[in-house]
């Protein structure tokens, strides 16, 4: 059985267990490449076994992971 051809677009958005992502072209050591990047997540996230909160994007990294 042929497996169908997926025409994919830079507006598409997949979900994968946990997070939804989107391909993004970026450019590392000058060469373009695409790769995926996460958008939101949808379940718990973990850092060496405990649970942590994350925001989705944020001005600065440390910022990604709220203090208490």
């Amino acid at each position: 059985m042929k497996k169908e051809k997926i025409n994919l677009t830079e507006s598409d958005s997949l979900f994968t267990i946990g997070a939804f992502i989107k391909p993004v072209k970026v450019t590392i050591n000058d060469e373009e490449q695409w790769r995926w990047i996460v958008t939101s997540f949808e379940d718990q996230t973990f850092l060496n076994g405990s649970e942590l909160e994350v925001y989705e994007y944020a001005n600065k990294l440390e910022y990604l992971i709220p203090s208490e």
